[in-house]
């Protein structure tokens, strides 16, 4: 099982000199394929990496020759599996040069890694009046088990603000890293922004200001496949990341941590195989890696990773990284060319990361506390909104979720929504972004493929009516004319179920006639009645939606519990789910409305292959503020 040598002889080659980015493609299989009947332009290496043949071979060749557990076996299978095994957490350790292998645990990604620390050190060593420093670029795993521990424990969370172009403010180090801080969580490089922080500095700065006391987390999931990586040179405590976002398997990724913090600590999970004896009294428990990395672990998701680092070493960081830089400044100075186009986040060093809008510029959210102006003590939350607290914010002209799926049919992979981030987010004042993200696979053709996409994007919005002029609707007047100026839809049925037929209908004879039903949808958009601006607020706001959506309702004048519905989103295909729930729902009684199966006709319609499955909590979430309207008007209420 060691026969990965010949193929990495024959990378170093290809490698050698310059940067043969031609021949490096050739070793991912999926680059070849098509995506819509396109060649395939992948985009979304922030998300995922694709995977080389040698991490494909790797797996495969386990499974078909190896398969057997770890650690308890006799027989020679299983001490094969075992020697593979241990010899990908030497790989791991090599390449995070920690100082022991053992201190190398696997872990199923980073979101892992940081709960585990979050839980089997926060909830055990943090006390009230600690504090816990993060930075306002953040993922969300590297916010909500801090949240989890500082709401347990009685700590404080705090974070670092940053500047208008994504960088952290250094210059507040001092007045953030006191006396009271007690652990530092930080990104090395945002997912968001691909801003690359300096954490050595952020390291020496916690431990100078506490005298060796905080300890320092470092979350390595987007550093990890672009920079060599150095643990003992950073300093810190606890560095972790995953191995799909470093080409290789998914479910696999590595905690490393000081063994003298790891011993502290109680085990994260008990089972099988972190034990060192059991009793009906009591458990002792393994040395570590052993005592975090409790029943059978992923042994082909450890082999695969350890190819996965074998073959990003093979290339050499001297040739990738140069030719990524490159290509990161190539995709920059051509997306400035896209009429409209405003990248979020320009610091001055980035990682193979463009998050951008198109359209009308961001507007910072003067409402919403800072996190360096709040003083909210013990909650976990400091520096965000109040609950329920959502500023309306002006949505870019296209809406990255329109972008995003108009590029998947060029066979364009990108991301949109807000990548794990709403605090930064809020911080920019927008809801989303589009994010391009790139690996030392991807080349300059697929930049400009990108933006010949982006500019036809941009030339169909512009050459389009206003929706204004294509939604023609007849206004009712409102009970004692407070309505006037809305213009509420007419039911389309007798009830629920006649509307959605007319539904069922039209899809299935653009079905059979080769059509795509997605067009149709958008055709819903755009005769969706307006929503004036003034009804756009946080009463009207919908929240669980990756794009911006807000609703208003009223009792249909002159009827029992008959619903009217207006609503509005910023992204073109979610105002078309807004015309399908409409033309269902509007004008139909709340009785009706609750006893119909919605979701049953938007399986039927196959949404699930309109949107992801993030987006389709969103569709959820439309859904429970007409039921709760409907709730309201069936019980006497009135919205």
């Amino acid at each position: 099982m060691h026969d990965r040598s010949d193929n990495l002889q024959r990378l170093g080659r290809a490698a050698a000199g310059s940067f043969d980015v031609t021949a490096v493609r050739r070793d991912f299989p999926i680059l070849s394929t098509e995506m819509n009947g396109r060649p395939l332009v992948y985009l979304d290496n922030a998300a995922t990496t694709q995977k080389p043949r040698a991490v494909i071979d790797a797996i495969v060749r386990y499974y078909e020759a190896g398969n057997a557990n770890i650690h308890r076996g006799v027989y020679t299978l299983s001490q094969q599996a075992t020697a593979e095994f241990d010899r990908a957490r030497e790989v791991v350790a090599e390449f995070l040069n920690a100082p022991e292998v053992a201190e190398c645990i696997f872990v199923r990604g980073v979101t892992e890694g940081i709960n585990l620390v979050a839980m089997s050190w926060g909830r055990v060593f943090l006390k009230p009046g600690d504090e816990v420093l993060l930075s306002a670029l953040e993922h969300h795993s590297n916010i909500v088990p801090w949240q989890l521990a500082c709401e347990a424990t009685g700590a404080k969370l705090r974070w670092l603000p940053i500047d208008e172009q994504g960088e952290l403010r250094y210059d507040l180090l001092g007045e953030y890293i006191t006396s009271k801080t007690r652990f530092v969580a930080i990104q090395h490089v945002s997912n968001a922004l691909g801003t690359v922080h300096d954490v050595t500095r952020i390291t020496a700065a916690a431990k100078q200001a506490t005298g060796g006391r905080a300890l320092v987390l470092i979350d390595g999931a987007q550093h990890v496949g672009h920079f060599r990586t150095d643990v003992q040179k950073i300093g810190c405590d606890f560095y972790c990341f995953s191995g799909h976002k470093l080409f290789g398997p998914t479910g696999i990724g590595v905690l490393w941590g000081r063994r003298e913090v790891l011993e502290q600590m109680p085990p994260f999970h008990g089972g099988g195989d972190m034990i060192e004896s059991v009793t009906w009294e009591k458990t002792t428990y393994a040395p570590i890696p052993n005592k975090f990395e409790a029943g059978t672990p992923d042994i082909a998701g450890a082999i695969g990773l350890g190819a996965a680092i074998e073959y990003l070493q093979s290339l050499g960081w001297d040739r990738l990284v140069p030719y990524e830089e490159e290509l990161l400044a190539y995709a920059t100075e051509r997306l400035a060319e896209v009429p409209g186009l405003r990248i979020i986040g320009t610091a001055g060093r980035k990682a193979g990361v463009i998050s951008f809008v198109i359209g009308a510029a961001p507007v910072p959210r003067a409402s919403r506390p800072r996190p360096h102006e709040s003083d909210q003590e013990s909650s976990g939350r400091t520096g965000t909104p109040a609950s329920g607290e959502t500023p309306a914010v002006r949505a870019p002209a296209i809406a990255p979720l329109d972008i995003g799926m108009k590029l998947d049919a060029l066979g364009i992979a990108v991301r949109t929504g807000h990548h794990c981030a709403q605090p930064l987010m809020d911080e920019f004042g927008i809801p989303g972004t589009t994010r391009a993200s790139f690996a030392f696979y991807n080349t300059n053709g697929e930049v400009d493929a990108l933006v010949e996409g982006l500019n036809r994007i941009v030339e169909e919005s512009q050459s389009r009516p206003s929706r204004a002029s294509e939604r023609p609707a007849t206004p009712v007047a409102g009970h004692d004319g407070e309505d006037d100026a809305l213009q509420w839809p007419d039911p389309k049925g007798a009830s629920p179920n006649e509307a959605a037929q007319e539904l069922i209908d039209t899809f299935a004879l653009l079905t059979e006639a080769g059509e795509d039903p997605r067009d149709y949808v958008l055709e819903l958009s755009r005769k969706l009645p307006p929503m004036p601006d003034s009804e756009k607020n946080d009463a009207t706001y919908v929240r669980g939606c990756m794009s911006q959506v807000w609703l208003t309702a009223r009792k249909r004048p002159d009827t029992a519990d008959a619903v009217d519905f207006l609503a509005e989103s910023d992204a073109e295909i979610v105002r078309g789910l807004i015309g399908v729930l409409q033309h269902v729902f509007s004008g139909q009684s709340a009785r009706a409305i609750l006893e119909y199966d919605i979701h049953g006709l938007l399986k039927r319609l196959n949404f699930q292959n309109l949107i992801s499955v993030q987006r389709r909590s969103g569709v959820e979430a439309m859904i429970n503020r007409i039921r709760t309207v409907a709730r309201a008007m069936a019980e006497g209420g009135h919205e």
